[in-house]
């Protein structure tokens, strides 16, 4: 597990989060000189990696609550792309905070219920 991990820690500043963060088409919304903001955790929850989510949220340190350059925490993520799994263990997570919202004020709730992802 821990080869896996690698590419989650050691890449703040890489250009393949342009690259992904691109393929979400949200690149308007994107402040780009805060892409050190969209970290291991919340790349895990963009592809709903569980395994590694649970090993990333085990790491001191780990802010489960923080905001990413598109305004999304990994609860976002996670709830937005219906990834039942997910939610539930970043739900689990003693510091987790469910209300935080995305910078346009959209909870997690929110997102699972827009995009239609009632089972998350």
């Amino acid at each position: 597990m821990s080869l896996a991990l690698e590419p989650f820690d050691q890449y703040d500043n890489h250009v393949f989060i342009k690259l992904l963060l691109d393929q979400v088409r949200i690149s308007g919304l994107i402040d780009f000189r805060a892409l050190s903001l969209f970290t291991g955790l919340h790349c895990a929850s963009y592809f709903g990696i569980v395994g590694v989510a649970a090993a990333l949220m085990e790491k001191k340190g780990c802010d489960v609550n923080q905001g990413d350059c598109a305004g999304n925490t990994p609860l976002i993520w996670a709830a937005m792309l219906g990834y039942e799994g997910l939610v539930r263990l970043l739900l689990k997570h003693e510091n987790i905070d469910p209300d935080v919202p995305h910078k346009s004020g959209q909870t997690p709730l929110l997102w699972t219920a827009k995009n239609g992802h009632e089972e998350a």
